[in-house]
């Protein structure tokens, strides 16, 4: 019996990366199906940088669509972390991971990870490097 593997894509990067993070997913994480939140100013939000109220309900759209899909994977994805320039690249990096270990605090028993992409459409990191199955 093949069991169907959903995830949820917080996505702070454009539409055209979609297709590139939900083919990523399949391959690696052996996700069948993915569920695209798009939320632009993620990283600002959830980094404890904008809004707190904006931030519960990214919490709770999340957990809705965890719970319609029955999710066991949620990838937090950034398109600013790779420019070229390592400082930069560094705050960026911090900022994915305090977003990713947020959004790991929500759900303690669904694999949660960090994905920085470039303008090619390539996996440049996944955050934690050493990351483990949850649950």
């Amino acid at each position: 019996m093949c069991v169907e593997k959903a995830g949820v894509v917080l996505c702070a990067a454009e539409e055209k990366f979609y297709i590139s993070l939900m083919m990523w997913l399949q391959t690696h994480h052996n996700v069948s199906y993915v569920n695209m939140f798009p939320c632009r100013d993620l990283i600002d939000i959830l980094s404890g940088e904008s809004d707190a109220s904006t931030g519960e309900g990214i919490r709770d759209r999340l957990r809705e669509l965890v719970s319609q899909n029955s999710a066991s994977l949620i990838a937090v994805v950034d398109s600013r972390a790779n420019t070229g320039d390592r400082k930069f690249e560094a705050t960026e990096n911090h900022r994915l991971n305090v977003v990713r270990e947020r959004a790991q605090s929500w759900f303690p028993d669904l694999t949660v990870i960090g994905l920085s992409i470039d303008e090619r459409f390539l996996v440049m990191s996944e955050l934690p490097r050493d990351h483990h199955q949850a649950g």
